[in-house]
Parts: structure tokens; C-alpha cells; sequence
């Protein structure tokens, strides 16, 4: 017992002594609890801080603070366990929070939306910094506006959202510093908001403005930048810099704009409209004017002009059809260079064909600064009345008294040289030598022109025209040299003949060789100055209506600058207050000299594109009667007529209304606006326009057949056929895909319908040719015939109504051939009955030589029979086929006797 008594008295006394322990720590805590109370009533923090820097009580609070649940701690501050929020919480002290059953001081509460609180950081949410928002609440931070799609921005602090920058426009990144340098992030005011790439503020150069769409014809860096122009677009100059209108392209296809209103050398002023000095212009280029002046530069125009001449002749008097086929390449020039089709190789093919318009440039040459277009057009409306007078005082009077004098001195110059030729060595009176007398005709002729020296018999020698046929006529027979030479040769003898044997009739009439003896036949009476003027004047407006025509409509054509309205072409408000010329981008329309020569320009319209097809019908109405085609009246107007049938005497009226049409669909309807071009309405309009005049010109040709000659119907409703087949290939051209395949066929079908017009065309000059010289009574060459009747296929020559010209041909030809086999079967028949006794004398002789040599029985008499028989055969058949050819000939011209031209 006594040691379990020891044992049990020693636990309790433990016991006790760990409760004595235990008393003083409780006591400590309870004031500690106390004081804490006191100080945070009575605000002493001070003692409560005081208190806690003893290391004991330390030591048991952090022991306390072990024992507070989770999601709490033990707060110093508050000598409690409290609730521990995480960021974008904060701690609600006014309120306590339950953790697994023990309550600990306070309750977390988020964020509002505006502000942020990071983890870690004091207990107090903080606004939101400029350029930056928050949405949500109990966020740990906020969100920059450049984050938020790059076109938001935030200028105030506690953003729930930032604002959206205006239409068009983002925040600028990084690139605008402070005061202090420093770089400023993006989306902190709306001064920030500038516009985004292919925007531009229409207004100015603004930050935080609505911005617009980049302007057609223009490329838009976005920010404050300006709009630029892309190649093949200019800049209109301030306050429209944001308007761009098309530039002109050269005969290449290539535009001279470069793109930023820079021009390509040579080129200057808006639009690159003009050529700068030292340039001068050539359809639609500008060239580099010679180094020797401008010399060259007015030669080369002084052969255009006399091209312009013998084109002028060609089609008036010798190739009727010339006329057709240079009105075709007018038109085609005004439809094929239509806007926005065509690839490089057919566009430059069209448009080097308007040089057959006579375009102003061809005749205003110039290295210095180019002028304007209203001054050159004003120029151009003198230049038909020009062209009269130099027609009436300068050609005609070249061609009636300087070019006989010319051609007569060149004649005999010719003659002349094929006498020095002979007369070297030659004495007059000299005896004919041997070797002349050998030569026989030849030699007598070189001795005829040795005795007639150059020097000594001038005057006589003249006479001897007739030596140069002879040694012509003597070349054929004893072979020729050079053709060309004797042509030259036989015409210069002939000219020198007829020019002696024309001076001696009228020494010998009049007495004087200078008079000409007047004759008071009116229909051979000499033209006035009056009817001079008037006959070429209407000749001369033929070939360039449509240039002047051109000229003055574009004088009145203007682009609106500043209006995109595309529901007007031409008649909007801007078009009579700001506008440019379409011609002259750098002539403002309705100011200056351009206000001033408008009524001139529109006086000239209505005298040159009205005027003159009145005119045309005023005379070719009078001209109706047969009894007014007498006397000047055919001189002066009957190249109006002459070529069409008598009830459509008018139709050159037609000629002109179509050209009219076409060239005011193409100059009225070209718009330089980039809004126009690009939407390609207006392409769309001019093309139905080319289409419905050429359908009634094709149907008006194939009702009336006004021609007099068939071929030239057939040349001209042929012409008008391509004509529309160009415009429809234009228009299968815009809805083809760039760089394909459709675009090479439909360009390889383009040359195709030029090609054969061009087969026609030549063909058509070809009958020409042969009718002026069956009409002259002369013999055409072969090759002219060879090609009319043997290449054109029979029913072409029924339509063209030479289907009796070459069945008289084969008459012709089959009769010859008739005569010559005749001739043959005469001759062996000769032969058979004179030749045939000695020809059996010589079978039967003795010979036996001659005996195997002819046959048995007089062989070569039967042969030469049975070659009488096969001639006579063939003689019986060409004679059949002659009496055929003779009928079809027959019903030919009885068809063409009962059926008249147009009568259907």
C-alpha cells in the first residue's frame, strides 16, 4: 500500500502544481484580452502596441492564431481570428463570417465594378487608372482598352467600360510620348483615336472624328494621313484633295499618272493632261522634240498633211470604196477605244487608228508648252475653212499650172538622157556604120539618135518621142531589161510628144502658146472662186466631221469635282459650278477663257455638228431633180451622189447622222470621275448606245442597198457587221476573269473581225480598181482579173453582179482557143491532101530506110488523120461549151433587163 499511496500523492501534486502554472498565463491573457478591449474603445493604440512587444505574449498569440479555422487568420490588429480575402475581396468588419461552426471577425465583399484589388495588397479596392476598365466585380486588376480590340478608350479613372472610338477610326499604338518622354500606352482619351488603314477623315487632318471609306482611285495609310492617288489616278488640288479623277491612256494602254500626282516624263499640270516644254504632242503621247528644233517636227507634219491629200483623192475620185472603208476606221476608233476593256495588244491597235480622224495634235504642232484645250479647239474650227482656201489658191493652181510644167521637164529630161546615151561619138550626117546596119531596126535607131545631137538639135529632138516607144516596142521583141524603166521611159516619151505636139496645135491655131482659148460651153465652163470654196469644203468636212465634231463637243464636256453622286452624269449642280474640263483636266470649266469662248464653241457646234448635215441634205434634195445635175451644179456636188442610186440620193446624210451619233455617245459619255469609272455605269450605257446605232444602220443597209455598185453594199453592210461584233466583244470583255483564257480567246477574236475586214476592204479596192478600168475603156492588169474572176467563187460574182463580165471573159478566152484549133486542123489538112502522094511515094519507093522509117502502108498519113479527127472533136466540144456560155450570158442580161436594182 504505502508504495501506491506515495505513487498516487506524487500524481496529485503534479497536478496541482500544473494548475498553479496554468493560473498566472490565464490571468495574463484576461488582462491582455482586457486591455486590448480598452485600448480599441478608447483608441490607445499605443498601449495595446506597447503590450504586444513582449515576447511572452507574442509567444502565446501566435499559438492562438494556430487555432482559428480555415479560410481565417489571426489579425494582430483585431487580436482575432478574421475572414482572409482573396483579390478583388476586401474585408467588411461590420460583420462577422461562420467558418465550420466558429465565427471569426469580418466578411469579405467584392470589388465594385470600376475598381480592382490585387491579392496581398491592402484592404481597399482602387479605381480603375485611366485607359483602363472593369465590368465585373471582384476583379483582381483591370483591363487595358488596347485589349480590348484596339479601337476603345477610357479618359476618366473607374471605367466600368471604355468607349468606343469613333466610325472608322482605332486607338493609335505606341507612338505618342509625355512630357517627360516616356511612350504613353494606347486607349487613353479620344484624342488617341485616329483612322484606320483605307480610312481618311473627309474633313481634315482630325483625331477623334468619324472617319470614311478611302476614296476611289486613292490609297488611304490611315492615321492623319491624306489619301494618295494609285497609278492611273490624280488628285484634284485643295479644298477637293480627296477627289480623284481617271487620267488619259497613251496608244500603249499604259496611263502616264504614276501614282501620288507624279507623271511620267514628258507630262505635266492635272491629270498629267498637258506635255511639259520640250515635249510635243502625237495622239495621245508626249515626245521628246528633235534635237535639231523643231525642223523635223514640221516636216513630218507637212507629209501628214500632204497623206491627207492623197487620201482625200483616193477616196473621192479614183477608189470609191476608200471612202467607206476610212469612214469604218473612224467609227471604229470612237467604239474600240470605249473605257475599261480591251488587253495591251488591242488596245493599242484601236487606238493608233484614230490618226484617221485627224485629231487636233496632228495638226498643232508645238515643242514649247502645250496650250490649252480650248485654245487649240478654237484653232481647229479655222482649220476646215483653212484647208478650203489651201485647196482653192495653192493645190488646185499646183496641179493646173505647176505639175504639167514639172511632169513636161521631167519627161523630157528622161528623153534627154537616152539621147547623151547615144550621142557620144556621133557627127551629124555621119554614114550608118556597119554594126548599126547589122542590127538592122535597132541599129537604125541608135544611128537616128546619134545624128540628132543633144546639144546641137534641141529644137528638133523633141520631136523624136517616138525613138523611146520604139526602143520599147524593140525591147519586147528582142527581149527586156527592167520593167519598171521602161514604164518610166515609155510614159516620159509619151509625155514629151503629146506636150510638143500640144505646143505646136496652138501656134498653129492662136499663134500664141500662151493663150488658152476660152469656150462659152456651160458644161465645160471653168469653175468661180464661190464654187471652188463650196465643192471643198463639203469634200474636205467628209474626212473631218467627225474630228471637228469631236473637238467641240468635248469643249462643252465637264467632270463634277466634289460630287460621287453616280445617278448624274453630267447634268448635276456641280457640273455648272465646279468642274473641270474631261479633255483638259487643268482647265477649270465655266471660269476664265474657257467662260469666254463657250458661245463661240457653241455657235461652232451648231454650224459644224448641225449645220453641216443640213446643208448636206438642203443640196442633195435639190439635187433630186435631174434637171439641176447640169452645167457646175455635178462638178461641185456630185461626189455627194454620184456613188448611190438615184432614189437614195440622200444616204450621205445617213453616213453623217451615224457618225454624229457615235462620236457624241463617246465624248458625252466620258466621265473622268474615279466613282464613274470604277462603277463602270456609264461603260454600260455607252455601249447599248454604240449597239442601237449600229443595229439601225445594218437594218437601214440591208433594206435599201443604196450603192450603185454591188460590191460597195456588200463592203459596207460587211464593215457595219464588225463594227458590232467589236462592240459586243467589248462587253463580253468586262464580265471575263482577268489573266484567264477567256480573255486571250475573246482578244484573239478581236484581231480575227479586224482581219476580215481587212480582206474585204482589200477586195473591195480591187473592183475599184477593175471598174475604173473597164469604165476607161482600158485593159486591166492579170493579176486584177485573175483575182475578180477567178478567185471570187460564181455565186459572189452573181451578187456582185459580174456574173456577165466573166462569162463574156470565157467567151472571149473559149473562142481564141476555137480559132486556134481551127488554124491547126486547116493546116493538116493541107498536109493530108498536098503532102500525102509524096508521102505514099515515099512509103513505096526503094528506100528501105524510108520504108521502116514512115511504116507499112503509109502510116504517117493515118496518124496525122487521127490527129485531124481528135482536133476536130475538140473543136466540136469548145463549141458547145461557147453556144452554153452564150445562153447564160443571155439570161444574165435578160434577168438584169427584167429584174431592176431595188425593186424588191
Amino acid at each position: 500500500r504505502a508504495p501506491a499511496a506515495e505513487r498516487w500523492g506524487s500524481a496529485r501534486m503534479e497536478t496541482r502544481r500544473r494548475r498553479r502554472g496554468m493560473v498566472v498565463p490565464s490571468l495574463l491573457a484576461v488582462a491582455l484580452l482586457a486591455s486590448a478591449a480598452t485600448a480599441r474603445a478608447t483608441g490607445d493604440l499605443a498601449a495595446f502596441g506597447d503590450a504586444g512587444h513582449d515576447r511572452h505574449v507574442h509567444r502565446r498569440a501566435r499559438a492562438l492564431a494556430q487555432t482559428c479555422p480555415s479560410g481565417s487568420a489571426y489579425d494582430a490588429t483585431l487580436a482575432a481570428c478574421a475572414v482572409t480575402c482573396d483579390g478583388g475581396y476586401v474585408r467588411d468588419d461590420t460583420a462577422n463570417t461562420t467558418i465550420d461552426a466558429s465565427t471569426v471577425f469580418g466578411r469579405c465583399e467584392p470589388c465594385a465594378p470600376g475598381s480592382a484589388r490585387e491579392s496581398g495588397t491592402a484592404n481597399a479596392c482602387v479605381a480603375c487608372p485611366v485607359g483602363t476598365s472593369n465590368s465585373r466585380s471582384g476583379q483582381i486588376a483591370c483591363v487595358p482598352c488596347s485589349y480590348q480590340g484596339g479601337t476603345k478608350y477610357a479618359d476618366v479613372t473607374g471605367a466600368v467600360t471604355c468607349q468606343e472610338c469613333p466610325a472608322g477610326t482605332a486607338q493609335r499604338a505606341g507612338d505618342e510620348t509625355d512630357a517627360q518622354g516616356a511612350t504613353l500606352l494606347s486607349g487613353l482619351s479620344l484624342d488617341q483615336c485616329v483612322c484606320q488603314s483605307g480610312m481618311y477623315d473627309p474633313v481634315a487632318n482630325r483625331t477623334g472624328a468619324p472617319c470614311e471609306l478611302c476614296p476611289k482611285g486613292a490609297d488611304c495609310a490611315g492615321d492623319t494621313h491624306r489619301p494618295t492617288s494609285k497609278a492611273l489616278y490624280y488628285g484634284c488640288p485643295a479644298p477637293y484633295d480627296d477627289f480623284f479623277l481617271r487620267c488619259h491612256r497613251m496608244i500603249n494602254n499604259q496611263s502616264p499618272c504614276l501614282g501620288e500626282n507624279k507623271c511620267m516624263e514628258g507630262f505635266e499640270k492635272q491629270s498629267c493632261s498637258r506635255c511639259a516644254k520640250g515635249f510635243y504632242r502625237f495622239q495621245r503621247n508626249c515626245v521628246k522634240c528633235p534635237s535639231d528644233g523643231a525642223g523635223s517636227l514640221v516636216a513630218a507634219y507637212m507629209f501628214l498633211l500632204v497623206a491627207f491629200y492623197i487620201v482625200k483623192k483616193l477616196s473621192t475620185i479614183v477608189l470609191p470604196s476608200m471612202y467607206i472603208i476610212l469612214t469604218y476606221i473612224q467609227c471604229l476608233s470612237i467604239v474600240g477605244n470605249r473605257q475599261g476593256w480591251g488587253t495591251e495588244k488591242t488596245k493599242t491597235f484601236l487606238k493608233s487608228t484614230e490618226i484617221v480622224n485627224f485629231p487636233l495634235d496632228l495638226f498643232i504642232p508645238s515643242c514649247a508648252s502645250e496650250m490649252p484645250f480650248v485654245h487649240k479647239a478654237a484653232f481647229f474650227t479655222v482649220t476646215p475653212i483653212f484647208y478650203v482656201l489651201v485647196d482653192v489658191l495653192v493645190v488646185e493652181n499646183f496641179v493646173k499650172f505647176a505639175w504639167p510644167k514639172i511632169a513636161d521637164g521631167l519627161a523630157f529630161l528622161l528623153v534627154s538622157l537616152i539621147r547623151v546615151k547615144y550621142a557620144f561619138g556621133a557627127e551629124q550626117g555621119q554614114a550608118m556604120s556597119a554594126e548599126d546596119e547589122a542590127a538592122g531596126a535597132r541599129g537604125r535607131l541608135r544611128h537616128e539618135l546619134r545624128s540628132s545631137r543633144f546639144l546641137d538639135g534641141f529644137a528638133q529632138a523633141w520631136y523624136l518621142a517616138s525613138p523611146v516607144e520604139a526602143e520599147e516596142a524593140l525591147d519586147k521583141k528582142f527581149g527586156a531589161g527592167n520593167a519598171l524603166a521602161k514604164r518610166t521611159m515609155l510614159w516620159a516619151g509619151k509625155r514629151a510628144s503629146k506636150s510638143m505636139k500640144r505646143r505646136s496645135s496652138k501656134n498653129d491655131d492662136t499663134g500664141n502658146p500662151g493663150d488658152t482659148p476660152v469656150t462659152s460651153d456651160p458644161e465645160n465652163a471653168p469653175l468661180t472662186f464661190a464654187q471652188k470654196c463650196t465643192k471643198h469644203f463639203f469634200e474636205d468636212m467628209r474626212l473631218m466631221y467627225v474630228a471637228t465634231t469631236s473637238a467641240l463637243l468635248k469643249t462643252l464636256r465637264c467632270t463634277p469635282v466634289g460630287d460621287r453622286d453616280l445617278s448624274k452624269f453630267w447634268l448635276s449642280d456641280a457640273w455648272f459650278t465646279r468642274s473641270v474640263l474631261s479633255a483638259d483636266p487643268a482647265q477649270t470649266c465655266w471660269e476664265g477663257e474657257h467662260a469666254k469662248l463657250v458661245p463661240y464653241f457653241v455657235l461652232m457646234l451648231v454650224l459644224y455638228g448641225a449645220g453641216y448635215p443640213v446643208a448636206t441634205l438642203l443640196v442633195l434634195n435639190n439635187c433630186k431633180n435631174p434637171e439641176k445635175r447640169k452645167g457646175w451644179h455635178p462638178k461641185v456636188y456630185g461626189r455627194l451622189y454620184r456613188r448611190f442610186e438615184p432614189q437614195y440620193y440622200w444616204w450621205e446624210v445617213v453616213y453623217l447622222v451615224r457618225r454624229l451619233c457615235l462620236v457624241s455617245f463617246r465624248t458625252l459619255m466620258n466621265d473622268r470621275r474615279a466613282e464613274v469609272y470604277v462603277a463602270r455605269t456609264m461603260q454600260g450605257w455607252q455601249a447599248l448606245c454604240f449597239v442601237v446605232t449600229l443595229c439601225a444602220a445594218l437594218l437601214a443597209q440591208f433594206y435599201a442597198h443604196p450603192f450603185k455598185l454591188e460590191h460597195m453594199d456588200l463592203l459596207d453592210a460587211t464593215l457595219l457587221c464588225c463594227l458590232f461584233l467589236v462592240v459586243w466583244l467589248s462587253m463580253a470583255f468586262e464580265v471575263a476573269l482577268k489573266d484567264t483564257k477567256e480573255v486571250l480567246v475573246l482578244e484573239a477574236l478581236v484581231f480575227v473581225v479586224v482581219a476580215v475586214s481587212v480582206l474585204v476592204s482589200a477586195y473591195a479596192l480591187v473592183l475599184d480598181t477593175y471598174h475604173s478600168y473597164a469604165k476607161s475603156g482600158k485593159k486591166p492588169p492579170r493579176w486584177i482579173v485573175w483575182v475578180v474572176f477567178t478567185c471570187t467563187p460564181p455565186p459572189v460574182l452573181v451578187g456582185l453582179g459580174l456574173a456577165s463580165q466573166s462569162t463574156a471573159a470565157q467567151i472571149e478566152a473559149l473562142a481564141g482557143e476555137i480559132d486556134q484549133e481551127k488554124k491547126k486542123l486547116s493546116s493538116r489538112g493541107e498536109e493530108l491532101g498536098d503532102g500525102a502522094p509524096d508521102a505514099d511515094a515515099e512509103a513505096n519507093g526503094t528506100s528501105a530506110a524510108a520504108g521502116e522509117a514512115t511504116g507499112e502502108g503509109g502510116g504517117d498519113s493515118v496518124v496525122r488523120r487521127r490527129l485531124a479527127q481528135r482536133s476536130t472533136r475538140r473543136v466540136l466540144e469548145m463549141e458547145r461549151k461557147l453556144d452554153r456560155l452564150k445562153r447564160r450570158a443571155e439570161d444574165v442580161d435578160s434577168d438584169d433587163d427584167a429584174t431592176p436594182r431595188n425593186s424588191a
